[in-house]
Parts: C-alpha cells; sequence; structure tokens
C-alpha cells in the first residue's frame, strides 16, 4: 500500500504528509513533473492519491479521469471558496473526498475511509477476474462438447431409393434438437428427430443420452412404437431418482420413422412432434401426432401410423425454431412452412433447406433450437 501527496511548498500539504506518516508507511511526496508526464513512473501499489487543489495550478480533471480508470481513491484538500470541475461529482464518486481546514481526526478518518474502498474494490476486482477466468473456461468447455455434439449428428446420406439430408442451427452452444438415420438392411431405414423441451445443457444432455440409445433401438426394435415405449421407459428411470428429490419434468416429442423403400411405405410415431410435412406428385400430407411427448407420462397410449407413396416424394422433418416466432401464431407460421415446402420442393435438398431457414429468420429473431431434415424418396 502506497500514499502519496502531490508536492506543494504549502503549510497545509505538510501537516497532511506528517500526520500521515506517522500513521502509515510508505507515505511519499509526487513530483508534478510525474504528473505531467501522465502518470507512468507511478508505482503500482499506489493506493491513494492527495491533492492540493489551486486556482490554475494543473489540470485535476485529467488526474481524476485517471484515478477513475485506475480504481485509485483521490483526496482533494480544497480553499473554501474553490469550486471544483463539473465532471467531478463528490456526491455520486465514492472514490472521490475532500478536505478543506481538516484537523488530524478529519484526515485520518478520511483518509481510512477512502483505503477501505479501496480495498474493497481490490477484493472486488480479484473475484471478478476469478468469475471471468471460470467463464472463460466454462465457455471453451462449452464450445468442445458443441463440437462433439455435432459428431454426432448423422451425415449426409444418399443411396439409390433414398437421399436425407439436414441443418442444425442451435439457439446456444448446445443444443436440445438431435437427428439420427441409420441403414438396416437393404431398402430398409431408420430415422429419427427429437426436440427436448428447454434449452443450453440441461436439454443438451438429454439428448445426448438418449442419442447413445438410437443405434442399438433403431436397427435392433425396428418398430416406431416399440422404439417410443423404450425411449419412454428410459426418460422415466433417467429421472426417477432426481424428480423424487425435486420437482422436474423432462421430456422431449419426437419423429420416429420406419422407412421401406422396397415396399414404399413409412411406418411412424409421432410423439406430440411438429407434423411431418410430405408431398407426392400435387399432393401435400402431414404425418401428425399419434401420442404425447416422450417422458411426460409413464404408460402413455402410443399409435403407429403408415403412409404409403407411389411416385418419388420429399419429406421434411423439422422442429418448432423453424415455425415458432415471436411474432406469429405458430398455426399461421406453419401455413408458411408449408408454402415454402412447395415453393422450393424443385430445388436441391441442400438449397431448400437452406431457403427454408433464411425465410424463418426474415420472420422474426430465432430464440429456439432449430434443425430440419428433407427425405427425398425415389
Amino acid at each position: 500500500m502506497s500514499i502519496y501527496l502531490l508536492h506543494s511548498q504549502s503549510s497545509k500539504m505538510s501537516q497532511v504528509y506528517h500526520i500521515l506518516s506517522n500513521a502509515f508507511d510508505n507515505v511519499s511526496w509526487l513530483e508534478k513533473s510525474v504528473v505531467e508526464n501522465q502518470m507512468i513512473n507511478i508505482d503500482r501499489g499506489l493506493s491513494l492519491l492527495i491533492i492540493e487543489v489551486e486556482p490554475d495550478e494543473m489540470n485535476i480533471e485529467y488526474i481524476h479521469h485517471y484515478c477513475q480508470e485506475q480504481s485509485i481513491p483521490l483526496l482533494l484538500l480544497l480553499n473554501e471558496h474553490l469550486r471544483l470541475p463539473q465532471s467531478i461529482d463528490l456526491a455520486t464518486d465514492g472514490l472521490v473526498d475532500r478536505m478543506i481546514d481538516p484537523n488530524e481526526a478529519e484526515i485520518l478518518h478520511r483518509v481510512h475511509l477512502l483505503l477501505r474502498v479501496r480495498k474493497e474494490i481490490m477484493k472486488r476486482k480479484k473475484k471478478e477476474q476469478e468469475l471471468q477466468k471460470a467463464l472463460t473456461h466454462l465457455n471453451e468447455e462449452l464450445a468442445f462438447a458443441k463440437k462433439i455434439q455435432q459428431l454426432v449428428l448423422s451425415k449426409a446420406f444418399v443411396e439409390d431409393d433414398i437421399q436425407i439430408k439436414a441443418i442444425y442451427e442451435p439457439s446456444e452452444l448446445l443444443s436440445g434438437d438431435l437427428y439420427y438415420w441409420t441403414r438396416i438392411n437393404e431398402g430398409e431405414y431408420g430415422l429419427i428427430i427429437i426436440d427436448v423441451s428447454g434449452h443450453g445443457v440441461h436439454a443438451a444432455l438429454i439428448s445426448m443420452a438418449m442419442r447413445a440409445l438410437f443405434p442399438g433401438l433403431l436397427k435392433r426394435l425396428k418398430d416406431p412404437k416399440q422404439i417410443a415405449k423404450e425411449l419412454n421407459r428410459h426418460m422415466f428411470r433417467l429421472f426417477e431418482e432426481f424428480s423424487s428429490h425435486h420437482y422436474v419434468t423432462s421430456y422431449f416429442t419426437a419423429i420416429i420413422l420406419h422407412i421401406h423403400t422396397s415396399e414404399k411405405k413409412i411406418h411412424y410415431v409421432n410423439a406430440g412432434h411438429q407434423p411431418g410435412i410430405i408431398i407426392e406428385g400435387d399432393t401435400m400430407s402431414t404425418l401428425s401426432s399419434t401420442m404425447v411427448p416422450i417422458g411426460l407420462i409413464k404408460n402413455p397410449m402410443i399409435e403407429k401410423a403408415t403412409f404409403t407413396y407411389e411416385h418419388p416424394s420429399k419429406l421434411l422433418l423439422f422442429t418448432d425454431g423453424l415455425n415458432e416466432t415471436p411474432y406469429n401464431q405458430t398455426e399461421n407460421r406453419l401455413e408458411e412452412v408449408k408454402q415454402g415446402f412447395k415453393q422450393y420442393f424443385a430445388y436441391d435438398d441442400e438449397l431448400m433447406l437452406k431457403k427454408l431457414y433464411e425465410d424463418r429468420k426474415k420472420a422474426g429473431e430465432i430464440k429456439d433450437d432449430l434443425c430440419a431434415v428433407c427425405v427425398s424418396l425415389r
């Protein structure tokens, strides 16, 4: 800790110096030339600066500004008739105080108060630095987790009888939206898209826990109804112990598909998800909800539906980030998605998804995770 007094020939400042030298260590005079050289030589341990303010003596506003930037308390020794610049507001600036003809008790009292303020500020700054360091580390970890999450997303899939492409746009670093597809047998494919309630880390952890089950379930069970039943059982087992101590409801919507390109059939379960939209020729159909979201109730009624197509078709699956905006009713925005899908139907699948995403951005701020999958059936 160092206390500096700006060098002065006045008896008042000499008195202040004498009093402080007897009460504190490291009390020193500061030459005015240092101030004129932008105070670059001041010890980094400077804890308090005391100045006698005299008319036209020096640029007090510059010193005040410097002390504010460095969080250094400033104690001003004033003549009772001298007025401070308007930029120095003693009522609102806790780092500035003044004395007029002070006695020893007042000098020590004001110095102790300002040093206490300085100490609290330095403690707060240290905490802020520690917090910033922790936040930086957390952001680095989240960025790494984001890369892992994106790595487990299925890559574009192209076969003679089917093509699958997707777009993925999380609202935060991590997302509760996820999709997965796989080839089961010749002409037989499994696909799932989910949207976990909530956003961020909580939703991402649930989606990743479910993602670990997808490969086995889609290939082993195949049947969307059995897959939905098994996922629901896993969700309740995952949260059984946690829910007994905390009131929490975690669930996700999903569309689970079992596609037979040889039979030209799509068996599906829609667990409270946005409707899938399929266009075959001039006909548009929807894959509507057949059960409640997964994890919402323990033994839900599950219905499986089948869609049969005869001609080359395109199926669009998406999460609610595509059709929900702050300004539009969901139903109205869904109609816009349908019209956009119809308008861009002839486009390359990747370009079509990009155009739908651009339309969504034009409709308003995106506050939810967004992913969309296009399945071309030949």
